[in-house]
């Protein structure tokens, strides 16, 4: 396990050409991963960890889908519902575009309330000026501070318990 941030964070980068593709991104295991244009979410810990280009990451999502859906893909289509086999089909289709740098402009947003993640800038001297890319630090929620198992944690005068 890693740290822990004071607060979450919510990057979003709005990807225009191929070069937004091979950004180097950090996913935790605690991210969110979301292409709103795809209609995507990828919830805690369903893409683990991950530290790759975008087009990587696009590319292990892509591979872990498939590999989750055996009988979306292949011959398993001919035996599958025509409505879902048709739907997953065009999805990876549309997936497989965006990772190929054939489906711009796209948006992508990791959202870790734990605060482990990251997307590059375009000027690694300066991140903050990259007008593709917003950091938004939030509080968690309850919530979430509840799924984390933060609300358990002691960390004042732990010794006494």
């Amino acid at each position: 396990g890693g740290g822990m941030g004071e607060k979450g964070v919510r990057r979003t980068l709005r990807a225009e050409d191929a070069a937004d593709l091979q950004r180097l991104v950090m996913k935790s295991d605690s991210a969110t991963f979301s292409i709103p244009e795809l209609e995507l979410e990828m919830e805690y810990g369903t893409l683990g960890g991950v530290f790759s280009t975008l087009e990587g990451v696009l590319e292990k999502l892509e591979q872990n889908l498939k590999s989750g859906n055996p009988f979306a893909t292949g011959d398993s289509l001919a035996y599958a519902p025509d409505s879902d086999a048709s739907a997953f089909s065009k999805f990876l289709v549309k997936l497989a575009a965006v990772r190929n740098g054939e489906n711009f402009p796209f948006t992508v947003i990791v959202d870790d309330p734990l605060g482990n993640c990251w997307i590059e800038g375009l000027n690694a001297s300066d991140p903050d000026q990259d007008p593709r890319l917003v950091a938004e630090f939030y509080d968690r929620t309850p919530e979430q501070d509840e799924y984390f198992g933060i609300s358990m944690m002691k960390t004042e005068n732990y010794a006494e318990s």
